[in-house]
């Protein structure tokens, strides 16, 4: 098994075509066909399945892939690592966040301080679900990672706790309900969740099944937080998020028609954790930034 070969699967993959694939790598289809070959000779199993629709990975070849992708992106850090100790090229980083880290206030500070203290680096700062940050990094496309999501294991990652954010029930300025404090009566309401219904972890979950009630029958996921937002300002629903003001829960949040409904249940927090696959595997600016964030915790 070598580079050659791992690169021709990741190729492969991403064109769907041995002609692509083969334009991408600058060698001659026939010459990628044979490579493909000796792997799949070398590895006593088949690896591509030929259509008319081009060719595609049979289940062997998908389980290496992510392999394969984790092996070239290391070599391509270490390159990176070795041209930015040359000073010959600009080090990009590349971070995810959740839309609720990306308010974490300690994130906008390492950032700003970062930038100032390495102005040729480039940033690429990613926004997605927690679950999406976990497989990319397991494949190897970010350095690392502000998830909100505890984690269910801590096999093939490091996990740094940086803190907690608080929970927030909220919905429009002068709700109709903003009186009530009990989250059984809420139960019947509007609600939006932020994050997958399927997800046990997330926060309304907590609430709900940590005061054994069923979630609420009126329930719409929104992962598109702006939109979510939106949807709470105009209408009757209800949300938990995080809160934006620690110093004052009924902060009207800028823009938009929302504030903080009391109820008497505690709602539950967002943990903040720096993750990555493992620490000492990151570039030298990768790594500056990394420890900026865990000295801000």
């Amino acid at each position: 098994m070598n580079l050659r070969q791992l690169r021709a699967l990741v190729e492969v993959q991403e064109t769907g075509s041995l002609q692509e694939a083969s334009t991408r790598m600058h060698v001659t289809q026939s010459a990628l066909s044979k490579t493909i070959k000796e792997f799949e000779l070398e590895l006593g199993v088949t690896l591509l399945v030929r259509s008319n629709k081009g060719v595609s990975l049979t289940e062997g070849a998908l389980r290496l892939l992510t392999h394969a992708r984790q092996v070239m992106e290391s070599v391509r850090r270490a390159q990176q690592e070795i041209e930015d100790f040359k000073g010959t090229v600009v080090s990009e980083i590349n971070i995810g966040v959740t839309p609720v880290t990306a308010l974490f206030p300690a994130l906008n500070d390492a950032l700003t301080r970062f930038q100032a203290e390495h102005p040729k680096a480039r940033l690429k700062v990613q926004e997605m679900r927690p679950a999406h940050l976990l497989q990319r990094l397991r494949d190897g496309l970010l350095d690392f990672a502000l998830t909100s999501q505890l984690p269910l294991s801590t096999v093939g990652f490091e996990w740094h706790a940086l803190g907690q954010m608080p929970g927030a029930l909220i919905g429009r300025r002068n709700h109709p309900l903003r009186n009530v404090r009990s989250l059984r009566l809420l139960q019947h309401a509007n609600w939006i969740s932020a994050d997958p219904l399927s997800d046990s972890q997330s926060q309304l979950s907590q609430l709900f099944e940590g005061n054994g009630l069923p979630q609420p029958a009126r329930l719409m996921e929104c992962t598109a937080l702006s939109l979510a937002f939106q949807q709470v300002s105009q209408t009757d629903a209800l949300m938990i998020t995080c809160r934006l003001n620690n110093q004052d829960p009924r902060v009207t949040m800028s823009g938009l028609d929302i504030e903080e409904i009391q109820v008497n249940e505690p709602i539950p927090d967002y943990p903040i954790n720096l993750v990555c696959l493992n620490r000492a595997y990151l570039i030298r600016s990768a790594a500056a930034l990394f420890d900026m964030l865990e000295d801000r915790r």
